[in-house]
């Protein structure tokens, strides 16, 4: 496990001897309890977890958004006379505001992701997108000390490098 301080745009690790951007499961510890949040490449967050009671519950909703993203099937709530998938999915709705959300459900059918609020149905379906692409490679940086962020990849791939935020153009 690799402990780097500070808060970090992204991660590269090592996947059959070349280097690869990826995303990061960052997990925090709040008053009520551990959630993470599933962060792209460009630093943006995509998706966060419900409150979980304990950081070794938090991990395995990490673990399940991991497992179940890449063959979760989508279901359209905007679409008129949608089609009900199968669990896992990703739901796309349209909150009480008028933004364009989604969720991903485990094959038990427990929402283990939750997206913001887009203003196109496209933005959500990106979401998505970007979900599949950054969830199963992304390495998870403990943050519950607000101090440290102690690294994991998925697959145990060495992590190569990662980018301090103050070193960033933006």
């Amino acid at each position: 496990m690799l402990v780097f301080r500070g808060s970090l745009r992204c991660c590269f690790i090592s996947k059959g001897g070349s280097a690869m951007a990826t995303g990061k499961f960052e997990i925090y510890k709040k008053e009520t309890g551990f959630v993470f949040h599933l962060v792209a490449v460009n630093g943006l967050t995509i998706g966060t977890s419900q409150v979980y009671a304990s950081e070794k519950t938090c991990k395995e909703g990490v673990a399940s958004v991991r497992k179940n993203a890449p063959a979760a099937s989508m279901e359209n709530h905007t679409a008129e006379g949608f089609k009900t998938e199968k669990n896992p999915k990703f739901a796309i709705f349209k909150d009480k505001s008028g933004g364009f959300r989604f969720r991903l459900s485990a094959t038990n059918g427990e929402i283990i992701l939750a997206s913001q609020a887009y203003k196109e149905e496209k933005g959500a379906a990106k979401g998505i997108e970007s979900v599949r692409v950054n969830a199963p490679a992304a390495v998870l940086v403990d943050l519950t000390d607000g101090k440290k962020g102690a690294s994991d990849s998925p697959d145990g791939s060495k992590v190569l490098s990662r980018i301090p935020d103050s070193s960033v153009q933006k």
